[in-house]
This record gives C-alpha cells, sequence and structure tokens, in this order.
C-alpha cells in the first residue's frame, strides 16, 4: 500500500502530490479575496486547499467517495479531501458535491473555473472534448477565467492533438492570458491512484478571461493578446534574450538594435514593443511576407508587425547582411541561431563574426547564439563554414578591444521542435557568447622598441 508523505509535511497530503502553486498564486493575484471557484474532478483537494487558504470561495465536484471520505483506491490511502478541510478549518468555505460534474445541471456562474490534468478522465470518456470545454466555459462568468492543464497525444481519444484546444475558444469571447504546449518534451509525473508506476506525459497550459459583452472593452481585450494568432513559426524568443533587452533598455533610454536573418520576426516583435530603434535583415520573401515555406505556413514579419501597428517602429531590409555595407553602429546586435545557414555556407564564421562586430558602436553589445558540431569530424554534415568547434569562437574576439561578459558551449545536446528548414524533431550542440565593445578596432598596430645607451 503506498501512502503519500508532502515534502512541506503538514498533515493531510494529497495523494496526488504538490499542487502547481504558482499558477494558483496568479490566479489569486488576477481576482479579489473571496472570489468563487469552480474545481471539477477535484480528486482529495490538491488544488482546493490552496485555494481556501487564499481567501476563495469553492464548489468542487467528485465521484469517487474515498476522495471525499477518506479510504483505500488502487493501493493508495487518501486521507480525504473533507478530512483535510477540517484540518485547515475552511469547511464553512467549501462546497463538496459527490457527483460527475459533466452530467450535472449548473446554473451558477464563477470567477474562475478550474481545471487541472483531469479532462482524460474515463470516467468522463463518454463525452467528447469540445463537450467539456464548452461546458466549463458556460459556468465562467463575464470578466472571469478560465485554467486548464491538459495532456497532449495525437493518438488517444481523450488527449488534445497539437494547437487543438485553440480551435475551440471564440476570439470574440475570450482573451488568452497564457497559452503553451510542450509537445517536443514529456514531464514526469509520480505515482498515484490511476498509474501506480512512474510515467511522462506532454502537458499543454491554457489560461483566458472571458470578454464582457461591451463593444469597446472588447476591442480593447482582442488588442492585447495576439501573440497565439500571429507567432512566429520557429518558435518563441529565448528568455535570456529578453533579459537582455531589458537591460540595455535600462542603461539607454532609445537604443538602436540590429537583428540579422531575423525570419519572420522571431525575436523583433519584442524589440519592436519596447522602445528599440529597430533594423533587421531577412533574404527570404515568404518570411517577410507571408506563405508556405517548407511545408509550414507563416503569416510573415509584415503582418505581424501591422497587427501591433508597429511597421513605423522597424526598419526591414531584404537583403544578405553579410554581402552589403551596413553604414550604421547599433547599441545591440543579434544573431540568434543562423550563423548556419547555407544561404551563408560560402562565408567563414570568422568573416561572419567580425562582421557583426563591426555593426556594434563603442560601449555596445554583441549577443550571438550559435550551433557546434556534434562530431567535431564530420565536416560533412557539419561544414566548416556553419558550425563551430569547441573553443573557436573566443579567439575571433581581441580582448583589447572587446570585453566578453560572457561564454557558454554546452557539452550537452538540445532537443529542438521541427520548423522550416528541418522539419523533424532534432538535437543541438548550442554556444552562447555576450561581448561588449571597449573601442573600434584600430586598422593599424605598431609595436616600438626603445634601447638605452647606458655607456655614455
Amino acid at each position: 500500500m503506498y501512502k503519500y508523505e508532502s515534502r512541506y509535511r503538514y498533515k493531510g497530503a494529497s495523494v496526488y502530490g504538490e499542487p502547481y502553486i504558482k499558477i494558483i498564486n496568479k490566479i489569486c493575484e488576477d481576482n479579489k479575496k473571496g472570489f468563487s471557484i469552480l474545481i471539477p474532478n477535484c480528486l482529495d483537494g490538491i488544488d482546493v486547499l490552496p485555494f481556501l487558504m487564499r481567501g476563495a470561495k469553492v464548489d468542487c465536484f467528485e465521484e469517487t467517495k474515498e476522495l471525499i471520505d477518506g479510504g483505500v483506491i488502487n493501493k493508495f490511502k487518501s486521507v480525504g479531501l473533507k478530512n483535510r478541510i477540517k484540518g485547515i478549518n475552511c469547511a464553512d468555505k467549501c462546497n463538496i458535491f459527490l457527483s460527475n460534474f459533466y452530467s450535472s445541471k449548473i446554473n451558477k456562474k464563477y470567477d474562475v473555473v478550474f481545471v487541472s490534468r483531469t479532462l482524460h478522465y474515463k470516467s468522463n470518456n463518454f463525452i467528447s472534448l469540445k463537450n467539456k470545454i464548452n461546458k466549463l466555459k458556460s459556468c465562467v462568468k463575464d470578466g472571469g477565467y478560465l485554467y486548464i492543464k491538459y495532456y497532449l497525444n495525437n493518438n488517444k481519444r481523450q488527449y488534445f492533438k497539437k494547437n487543438e484546444i485553440l480551435n475551440m475558444f471564440d476570439s470574440e469571447d475570450w482573451d488568452i492570458i497564457f497559452y503553451r504546449e510542450n509537445y517536443d518534451r514529456e514531464i514526469s509525473h509520480s505515482p498515484h491512484p490511476y498509474n501506480s508506476k512512474k510515467h511522462y506525459h506532454k502537458v499543454g497550459y491554457i489560461y483566458l478571461r472571458k470578454i464582457t459583452h461591451n463593444k469597446s472593452l472588447r476591442h480593447k481585450k482582442r488588442k492585447l493578446n495576439r501573440v497565439y494568432r500571429t507567432g512566429s513559426v520557429f518558435g518563441i524568443p529565448l528568455k535570456q534574450i529578453g533579459q537582455y533587452k531589458d537591460y540595455i533598455l535600462s542603461i539607454n533610454d532609445n537604443p538602436r538594435v540590429l537583428l540579422v536573418d531575423c525570419n519572420d520576426g522571431l525575436n523583433v516583435l519584442q524589440f519592436a514593443k519596447s522602445n528599440y530603434e529597430v533594423c533587421c535583415y531577412e533574404t527570404d520573401k515568404v518570411l517577410l511576407n507571408g506563405g508556405i515555406i517548407d511545408g509550414y505556413k507563416t503569416d510573415g514579419l509584415y503582418k505581424r508587425l501591422k497587427d501591433y501597428n508597429l511597421l513605423d517602429n522597424v526598419n526591414i531590409k531584404n537583403c544578405n547582411y553579410y554581402e552589403i555595407k551596413e553604414p550604421k553602429k547599433y547599441d545591440f546586435v543579434l544573431c540568434d541561431r543562423t550563423l548556419h545557414y547555407e544561404r551563408n555556407g560560402e562565408i567563414t564564421l570568422k568573416k561572419k563574426v567580425r562582421k557583426l562586430m563591426s555593426s556594434v558602436k563603442e560601449g555596445g553589445y554583441l549577443y550571438i547564439y550559435y550551433y557546434l558540431a556534434i562530431n567535431e569530424d564530420d565536416y560533412i554534415t557539419y561544414p566548416i563554414n556553419q558550425y563551430f568547434r569547441k573553443d573557436e569562437m573566443q579567439p575571433i574576439f581581441d580582448l583589447e578591444d572587446w570585453e566578453i561578459v560572457y561564454l557558454c558551449e554546452r557539452n550537452k545536446t538540445t532537443p529542438h521542435h521541427s520548423h522550416p528548414m528541418n522539419n523533424k524533431k532534432h538535437s543541438h550542440k548550442t554556444g552562447y557568447i555576450l561581448a561588449k565593445k571597449k573601442r573600434n578596432r584600430r586598422k593599424y598596430k605598431y609595436n616600438f622598441e626603445i634601447s638605452i645607451n647606458t655607456e655614455i
């Protein structure tokens, strides 16, 4: 028999493990104290107690009696939701319904509807995913919130396919605050009553707000969140690039940034939104204007910028940066995972990096995220002009002219999702460097030898 013990050591822990406190805190911040929340399939209260302890009024549904009253379920011993609530003296704030939520008639509307990893349960197999989502949507007040954490799998009926959940929400009625699907990696899950072995899932999250039916308010809300509709076909920007963007903005009121091989704007929008003067280069017209590239549909950089009214903030150049003269100097030059592109395969890596360095002003920064050869002896798969070998990057920088703020080259490979130019899941060895330009490179260097005549 299994008996789950919380790492927090408080009495009466859930047999399903620990709640995801970060999203619970976020939901509580978005609502006033005493807000109403509905939790279908609440189990033995893994998510119920954190909301009660933060002042929420909870209605929850669960059809397994052992999870409500306590007992043994599939060899796991549960304290039971009722006993757990007594332990925190919150029984008056919680209504427990021993029934199937999706089969029950619900007339009440809630400030929050919270569903975490239960949509796939066999007890609800007779109801389609679409009908379950519609039922959840119907219980949310105007201006209220809906959070769903769900599992992904193309081959299972009660699991979502990639991006399938987006088609179930009308953008006229729902504002997407947060959306993410970890389709390219699995998350480990501890044993629990419905699966007694350690197992793995691909997980998706969506957090939405129901738009109040007021025309002016609806227009305002729709304008705030359109990333999920016009995202880059190459994925989402690296978090560390956003951190460097914020740092440079903190030391310069109106910085200029150069983005080389910007694709369909993977990194462009975040700079354009942040009071940067943006210049970007891209040779592929499909990535700029939209269309199909290697079987992937992209809206294109122009449309993405137009959706956010940012076209006037960005200077787009449809040409190869490495083949033209760029006269301007920039506070920040960014090259994100593009040095290996075949379009520049005839130019050596050293020349490409030197070209990037030449566009940085004194006191400015250069950030390059690059790929390393997984097999350094394989020059066919990893051409010398496209993939660095270990420790080749640092010697390119003259330390009299440059300060290397950060340099990292990883030994392990990093998984990467499919995208144009590589439509299969794959892996890379990566490196990244952030360097500050202390002074412009001198055209000439002189060496002087001074000798003193001591015989006089």
